[in-house]
């Protein structure tokens, strides 16, 4: 359990201080939108109107 925690420790960290940079860059860009999956609905199933 510890190796892998170790294992997995810094590509977390870097992987969160990425996401840290790109969202300093868009607040500093004025980009405030929010960035949403488009889901079309495909797992749900067909009703009869």
């Amino acid at each position: 359990e510890a190796v892998m925690m170790a294992a997995y420790f810094f590509p977390y960290q870097f992987i969160l201080g990425a996401g840290a940079i790109r969202a300093l860059f868009r607040y500093i860009q004025g980009t405030t939108n929010w960035e949403k999956t488009a889901h079309i609905g495909q797992h749900r199933n067909k009703v009869a109107v």
